[in-house]
C-alpha cells in the first residue's frame, strides 16, 4: 500500500472511517493481475486483519469491564461508523477478486466461500449486524 498502513490496533483505535477509507480506496483502485495478485491479497489481508482485530479488542474490552464507558463509546463508534463501511468495502474487494477470475494456488476453498458470501451479501443487512 502506498500510504503506510498502521500495524497495530493501538495506532487506529480512535480513527474515524475517513482516516481508514483511503487505504481501501487505494486497494480497490489498484490493478489486479496475475503479477499483482500476491501483493494485492497480502495488503487486503493486512487491512482486513487489522479491522477485525480492532473489533475483537473492543468486544473484549466491553465484556471484561462492563462499567468502562470509554470502551463502550469506542465499541459503539466502531459498530456505527467503521463496521458497516468496512463490510461494504470488503464485499467490493471480494467482488473485484472474483471478477478477476484469478485463482491463487491453494485458494480453491476460500474462493468457493467468497463466491457464496458475495452471492448472499445484502447491503440492508449491515444495519442488523454488529
Amino acid at each position: 500500500m502506498p500510504a503506510k498502513l498502521p500495524t497495530t490496533v493501538a495506532e487506529i483505535q480512535d480513527w474515524s472511517w475517513s482516516q481508514l477509507e483511503p487505504f481501501v480506496i487505494e486497494l480497490d483502485a489498484r490493478p489486479l493481475t496475475h503479477e499483482t495478485l500476491h501483493a494485492w491479497m497480502a495488503d487486503w489481508t493486512r487491512l482486513h486483519n487489522l479491522i477485525s482485530e480492532w473489533f475483537s479488542r473492543l468486544s473484549v474490552a466491553i465484556t471484561v469491564d462492563t462499567t468502562d464507558q470509554e470502551a463502550e463509546r469506542r465499541y459503539k463508534k466502531y459498530v456505527d461508523e467503521i463496521y458497516p463501511r468496512a463490510n461494504e468495502w470488503d464485499q467490493k474487494l471480494k467482488e473485484k477478486l472474483l471478477a478477476s477470475r484469478l485463482e491463487p494456488e491453494g485458494f480453491a476453498v476460500p474462493l468457493r466461500n467468497m463466491r457464496t458470501e458475495a452471492a448472499i451479501f445484502r447491503q440492508e443487512n449491515l444495519a442488523l449486524e454488529g
